[in-house]
């Protein structure tokens, strides 16, 4: 009997492949001048397609390049000849116009990095940076690696969020929020009896809900405090703070110590509207913060990222939410969404004495 010569049928995604191209060749004419043509001409050919996807993805190349800045006056009319003179026609397809929105919202902004900067959220960042987000049973990969990142700040706001802490009365269940994370810490621990995570604090997302309850402000101090403190007693956490995520400081760090993810809460399952500790434009404001954190580290350390929103934890099991961008945030436009402030200076290193005056106060 013959065996058949022919070759397995292989899928291919065209949409997938255009919208790795053009990211590719946007990336390439930035440090070299030759592949502009070469880009422009492949943008061209995709916004010509007669397949709306195709059509779609090149138009959110297109606002990914306006939201960077063009300082070129030739390649930005290049760049809005594709738009409608009319967004409100009924003849755009329902597939454009989302993206055709975040266009005119930008060109409809003075160009600088604060307006730029203001005229995002998290919705916008959405579609033209999507994400598939699966649950999972990943207690092979916390048990497994060598090492991971937490990220204290969102770890601390979600526990302030729990059920059965109450923040708003006085001093109430301040102990309680640190006492539920070092349990979390420590079932983490107990996957592999040795600290193979850093927990991470920066003072770029802090400062976001700085303003906000002054109890989140202490607890934050003194989670710090307590875990340093305890660090060379147990040897039982490793913790770093850093001004930014952004900071060659933490990009050197992540380097050395090569994490396979970063665990950490994205705010998205926190009720907007009702929310007892965060006001809503603060929130708002952490959760486009938080998706900019995750895309960032994603493409730019080269991280998995977990989340810990709905997040199953026992010393036997670990489900959470793995999260995957499809699309990549340039590092241009990420510097100029986050930075810290310029007269905002750390608090938080406190000294020991200090987390022993809090103890005082509420016990």
């Amino acid at each position: 009997v013959s065996q058949s010569n022919t070759l397995p049928e292989v899928h291919i995604d065209p949409v997938g492949q255009c919208k790795r191209l053009l990211q590719f060749l946007y990336h390439c004419q930035q440090d070299h001048t030759h592949f502009t043509n070469l880009y422009f001409h492949i943008l061209d050919q995709c916004m010509r397609s007669e397949y709306e996807q195709i059509s779609a993805t090149a138009l959110q190349q297109i606002a990914l390049h306006l939201l960077d800045g063009v300082n070129d006056s030739k390649q930005y009319q290049h760049l809005i000849k594709y738009l409608p003179t009319d967004l409100s026609s009924p003849n755009i397809s329902a597939l454009h116009k989302p993206t055709l929105n975040i266009i005119e919202t930008l060109l409809s902004t003075n160009k600088t990095s604060e307006n730029v900067k203001t005229s995002m959220s998290s919705e916008k960042l959405d579609i033209l940076c999507p994400y598939r987000a699966c649950f999972l049973d990943v207690r092979r990969e916390f048990r497994d690696s060598t090492c991971y990142f937490i990220d204290g700040d969102s770890l601390l706001l979600s526990i302030a969020h729990h059920i059965n802490v109450d923040l708003i009365a006085y001093y109430g269940n301040t102990l309680h929020v640190i006492f539920i994370i070092e349990r979390i810490l420590l079932i983490l621990f107990n996957q592999t009896q040795q600290c193979n995570y850093t927990l991470l604090f920066f003072d770029c997302n802090y400062q976001f809900y700085q303003q906000e309850k002054s109890i989140l402000n202490l607890i934050r101090s003194c989670l710090i405090a307590h875990l340093s403190k305890n660090i060379d007693k147990y040897g039982s956490s490793k913790i770093r703070q850093f001004s930014s995520w952004l900071d060659e400081e933490y990009i050197k760090f992540t380097h050395a110590e090569k994490p396979h993810f970063i665990f950490y809460h994205d705010m998205s399952s926190f009720n907007i509207n009702e929310d007892h500790l965060l006001t809503e434009n603060t929130l708002k404001q952490l959760i486009y913060i938080y998706r900019l954190y995750g895309n960032y580290h994603q493409y730019h350390l080269q991280c998995r990222l977990y989340v810990m929103n709905k997040l199953i934890l026992t010393n036997t099991c670990i489900k959470c939410f793995e999260i995957k961008f499809s699309g990549e945030c340039s590092r241009q436009f990420l510097q100029n969404a986050i930075h810290i402030l310029p007269a905002f200076e750390s608090t938080t290193r406190v000294k020991e004495n200090e987390w022993i005056e809090f103890e005082k106060k509420i016990c």
